[in-house]
């Protein structure tokens, strides 16, 4: 009896044994694999947040520019009615005028 328990232990550790050394192969084998595709994750993050920070700057640009846009059109609107407050009480007063009728 106490031959055939060692001969069971035995077999247990070497099956123990094989089954190490094919998860080790396999954890060889994988992390190549693994390896390459972290550094494509990483440089795909790299390109779409270059990407990212293009937009933000061209958006930021567009920005300012219409920010630039609004201030000058708002200055010249100022500088019409200065120089011509007749004109521009009336212009006022026809643009009312016609927003009530159509509103009505």
């Amino acid at each position: 009896m106490a031959s055939s328990s060692v001969l069971s232990s035995n077999t247990a550790t070497r099956a123990a044994d094989s089954v190490h050394r094919a998860v080790d192969a396999a954890a060889d084998a994988a992390t190549p694999l693994i390896e390459g595709m972290a550094s494509r994750a990483h440089d795909t993050v790299d390109r779409t947040a270059a990407a990212a920070g293009a937009v933000a700057d061209k958006l930021s640009a567009a920005g300012e520019q219409a920010g630039a846009y609004g201030t000058r059109v708002y200055n010249s609107g100022i500088t019409y009615v200065r120089e011509n407050p007749l004109t521009a009480v009336a212009i006022a007063a026809a643009v009312g005028y016609l927003l009530s009728r159509v509103t009505r």
